[in-house]
């Protein structure tokens, strides 16, 4: 009895699939439709379970094809029949993958030796937790990192999207995320892969109609890292990452993002890709401070066991200040040169290193820098130069650090009285237009003012600078 209901149920499957491969492109039918097998079927309870390669193919389907998959069936299977969809996954984790690798799709290096699976994470086992430096720019992300290295299978950061600029860290983050999962779990199958790669795989998927394959692969992997996530591109490979993204969560796997934006910020991602990707938890990492930036040049020459003068420590800090690449980078070119020309690492070596390696930003010029190196200058106390006092001295500085102000940076008049002890714009005013001009016809004056103006430029004068 049993057989003769697998028979009508396999041969009016055959009637189904006929319909679909008429209705739809050859490609759609290949790759949706001739996977799927009959796995069970029973007429009395109207209950027939297909089976198909993975989660996402239920899913896809009934979103993209669901009316004229149901109204099918239905007509061959006759209505009111209950349809399930249950998922076959071919890339088990007892399973190897030999068809990844004849579809020449990332990563091909899933090879099977000595009947042991060995599974290639893509990582970068150079990046972990014990050498990526925390600071206060980067403290949650790492914090985050360590809870879903630790309860990876009970996170409840997931998706966990980092953001931040061009090299301070995020994929140094992730990738130690990874190895650490790796470390603590090492049943779990992690894979970190950059969006161009996923795209290139997807593509050439396409091409050689395998989407099985592609699917089945992805579908096995438990924390899927995605390297740059911006550069996501297409409408099919978006579509196929959307259902991707759908089936992994609904299993409850991880996935990890790194962006140069915050979601909100991205563009040419689909709007409800980028919900997704808020499900979890979005955090940036900031530009390192210069706290950070030290500990990080002082971590690197003890771990190459290298000993550089304090002020060309300082120099390095104080100019490399945007990416943590560009600190490491610098380092490494210093340390190859003097040891090619045989030079010692001194602060006017290094600065002319330093500038052939880099372009080397013009810094910022605050408030603070200019009033402690009027001050410094002076030999005056700033308090003094906020009090009431009329004395000469003290006036000429408040004077030209009013002067210094207006000129180097975007202050109103009334928020340098706010800074100078509360005086009024009309007294700022007044003593602006006093110390112009005395700067046309005093020598001294001009002299001082250009000395100062030397100080802060190069923060020579700063002996602990922010």
């Amino acid at each position: 009895m049993a057989e003769d209901k697998n028979k009508i149920a396999k041969a009016l499957w055959q009637d189904c699939l006929a319909t679909f491969k008429k209705k739809f492109t050859k490609t759609v039918y290949d790759t949706w439709f001739a996977p799927i097998k009959v796995k069970t079927y029973d007429p009395e309870e109207k209950k027939l379970y297909l089976k198909a390669p993975s989660p996402y193919y239920g899913e896809y389907i009934k979103e993209n094809y669901g009316q004229d998959f149901y109204s099918i069936i239905q007509k061959s299977y006759g209505k009111g029949i209950d349809i399930r969809l249950v998922a076959n996954v071919v890339a088990s984790k007892q399973s190897n993958i030999p068809e990844i690798i004849k579809v020449n799709l990332r990563p091909d290096e899933v090879l099977q030796k000595k009947g042991k699976e060995v599974w290639d994470t893509q990582l970068n086992a150079t990046h972990t937790f014990d050498n990526f430096i925390e600071g206060k720019t980067n403290r949650v992300a790492r914090e985050v990192g360590l809870e879903i290295a630790k309860k990876v299978s009970k996170s409840t950061f997931n998706p966990f999207f980092v953001y931040g600029g061009s090299g301070i860290g995020k994929s140094h983050l992730v990738n130690a995320i990874g190895n650490a999962i790796v470390q603590l779990h090492p049943k779990l199958r992690v894979l970190f892969v950059s969006a161009n790669e996923f795209m290139s795989q997807y593509q050439t998927a396409n091409i050689d109609d395998r989407i099985t394959d592609f699917l089945a692969f992805y579908e096995s992997v438990d924390v899927l890292i995605i390297d740059d996530i911006q550069f996501l591109r297409g409408k099919w490979t978006q579509e196929t990452f959307f259902h991707l993204f759908n089936s992994m969560h609904q299993q409850g796997k991880n996935i990890i993002f790194t962006a140069d934006k915050a979601p909100s910020e991205l563009e040419g991602i689909e709007e409800r890709l980028l919900t997704r990707f808020k499900w979890g938890l979005t955090t940036p990492i900031y530009r390192p401070d210069k706290e950070l930036r030290y500990n990080i040049i002082k971590y690197k020459l003890k771990e190459n066991d290298i000993k550089l003068p304090n002020d060309v420590i300082e120099y390095i800090v104080d100019n490399i200040r945007n990416s943590v690449r560009d600190l490491e980078g610098v380092l490494v070119s210093l340390l190859a040169h003097a040891t090619m020309t045989d030079n010692v690492i001194d602060l006017a070596f290094a600065k002319k290193i330093i500038g052939q390696v880099i372009k080397l930003e013009p810094q910022k010029i605050s408030e603070d820098d200019i009033i402690r190196a009027a001050c410094n200058y002076y030999h005056v106390d700033f308090q003094a130069v906020q009090s009431k006092a009329r004395d000469k001295e003290i006036t000429l500085v408040r004077h030209i650090i009013i002067y210094l102000l207006k000129k180097h940076t975007e202050k109103s008049l009334q928020e340098i009285g706010n800074l100078l002890g509360n005086r009024s714009h009309s007294t700022v005013k007044y003593a602006l237009n006093e110390i112009t001009k005395d700067l046309q016809t005093q020598v001294g004056i001009q002299k001082a003012v250009k000395n100062i103006e030397q100080q802060f430029s190069e923060k020579s004068f700063l002996r602990n600078p922010v």
